[in-house]
């Protein structure tokens, strides 16, 4: 595979993801405004909701004030591969988001940190913010991959401040 090409492969698999994860409609979407302030974060936890639901709340607390949060759902695979990743643990065959890592290290990027930076539709989005040859390149992602890849990586986790309450 050639490196141009390379170039386009994770974009594509990263937009096709996001595009078919989030369920974007497409009408138009209404985006919360936000600051372009943004806050260092760390996981504070992961809990199950409801076992008949099989959602979890993963809540976000700053670093130097915790009493800063942020709580959203997420789905049950995504808790685990979280889960996973926060306990350092080795599944006997690799997760889709490991795929991902090693496709990010193949194809030469460098994940610089991850952030929560927008609500659209009541829905949270993030990014992932890679480097490569002194170039940044961000990707769409899910706030809990964005989480994930950051941990996998030991990137810093953001959030914009105007999101986080106390």
């Amino acid at each position: 595979m050639t490196t141009k090409l390379a170039n386009y492969i994770i974009p594509l698999i990263i937009v096709t993801a996001a595009t078919y994860s989030c369920g974007q409609t497409k009408s138009q979407p209404k985006a919360m405004t936000l600051s372009t302030e943004k806050t260092e974060v760390q996981v504070l936890s992961l809990l199950t909701i409801s076992e008949k639901t099989e959602e979890f709340q993963l809540t976000f607390g700053a670093t130097k004030d915790t009493t800063l949060q942020l709580a959203m759902l997420v789905g049950k695979y995504e808790a685990q591969t979280l889960a996973i990743t926060l306990e350092k643990l080795k599944p006997t065959a690799p997760l889709p988001l490991d795929i991902l890592q090693e496709a990010f290290v193949k194809f030469g990027y460098t994940v610089k940190e991850a952030i929560v930076d927008s609500v659209v539709n009541d829905i949270y989005t993030a990014k992932i913010i890679c480097t490569k040859e002194n170039k940044t390149i961000d990707f769409i992602a899910r706030p809990v991959d964005a989480t994930t890849i950051a941990l996998k990586f030991d990137a810093p986790i953001f959030i914009r401040t105007d999101l986080l309450k106390r």
